[in-house]
């Protein structure tokens, strides 16, 4: 038995005021065979009192050469088969943490120690490579009924489209990041794909919205730099639209 009692309080930030008032007379003196460990992901809502009275250690996402080290060992000693593109699957989806790409490959192993890359995405019920390229390839071309009817056979098939939403601007955003060629053209695309799950999650009808919208990044045609509508704010019920004002006459000045 350890000599030490350890109290892990997770998301501390979220304590209340009183709360904080508690603790800080336990940590100004400390019982000696108790260490406390306090977890947070917003450091700046913990108090400066509580801070200036701990170790601080700051642990950051995993990088994916990280990730993939530690999967391939697990693959070795488990005697799975997954290809190369079937790890970078996990690891994509992962997102720089060891628990959720353990706890992924885990669930691979239960179902089969055989699995491509798009039986894997199937088995997390992620789009088929060839289905966002399909969706990438329509709305930077302007290929609008052809990205309609992709996403009719995604919806038909018991896909979600805010899924396929999430997949897409994820492959930008690691493009964007990893710094390849050609990536800084899809800034603007990026963006409103993340704009368009944000209000996609609050939505009453996701599916609607992202088909609507989708259909509209299509038709803008990224290639002729057409503009996009934004879709951070409707326009206002029953008012004038900036089209309207664009098509009004000017009004003649009083002679």
């Amino acid at each position: 038995d350890s000599k030490y009692k350890v109290y892990i309080i997770d998301e501390v930030h979220m304590l209340s005021k009183d709360a904080w008032g508690a603790l800080l007379k336990t940590l100004e003196e400390p019982p000696k065979h108790v260490i406390f460990i306090l977890a947070t992901t917003e450091l700046h809502k913990v108090p400066e009192t509580i801070i200036s009275r701990c170790q601080r250690f700051a642990f950051h996402r995993a990088s994916d050469a990280a990730l993939e080290e530690v999967l391939k060992q697990v693959i070795k000693t488990e005697k799975i088969d997954l290809d190369p593109e079937a790890i970078q699957v996990i690891i994509n989806r992962a997102e720089g943490s060891f628990r959720d790409s353990l706890t992924i490959l885990g669930s691979v192993m239960s179902q089969d120690k055989k699995l491509t890359a798009d039986g894997l995405r199937s088995l997390l019920g992620l789009p088929q490579a060839s289905v966002l390229e399909t969706t990438y390839q329509a709305i930077i071309t302007g290929q609008a009924d052809a990205l309609i009817a992709g996403l009719r056979q995604v919806i038909e098939s018991g896909g979600d489209v805010l899924v396929l939403v999430k997949a897409l601007a994820d492959r930008l955003s690691n493009q964007l990041i990893n710094g390849r060629e050609g990536a800084k053209q899809n800034v603007h695309l990026l963006e409103q794909l993340l704009l368009l799950l944000a209000r996609g999650r609050q939505s009453s009808d996701p599916t609607a919205l992202v088909v609507a919208r989708l259909y509209d990044l299509a038709a803008a045609n990224y290639q002729t730099n057409q503009p996009v509508p934004a879709v951070e704010q409707d326009p206002p019920a029953g008012g004038p639209t900036v089209t309207d004002l664009q098509k009004a006459e000017p009004m003649e000045e009083p002679k």
